[in-house]
């Protein structure tokens, strides 16, 4: 990705049953500590922190994550997408 993310959450979807035989969505959430991760590097996780449940039940598992601002990372995609062009350098 040519932007640095910033790593907020993990959460898991649950279906959970009642007696009554409705389904009930539940999320459940994991502090990824809003850890900054650089362009072009890769992230891994330790697991073992949370429970196997998730990895058995879980419907759905995302992670959520913010883009900070970067200018320098920006232009250099306006650069490369608009090099090459006739026509003027688009702005923001």
């Amino acid at each position: 990705m040519p932007f640095p993310i910033r790593l907020k959450y993990i959460h898991a979807l649950f279906l959970n049953r009642e007696q009554s035989g409705k389904t009930t969505p539940c999320i459940y959430s994991w502090n990824l500590g809003n850890r900054d991760v650089p362009v072009l590097a890769s992230v891994q996780f330790n697991a073992s922190r949370i429970p196997m449940l998730v990895d058995n039940s879980a419907k759905r598992i995302w992670v959520e994550y913010a883009v900070p601002d970067c200018d320098a990372c920006m232009d250099k995609v306006i650069n490369e997408l608009t090099s090459g062009s006739v026509s003027s350098r688009q702005q923001r």
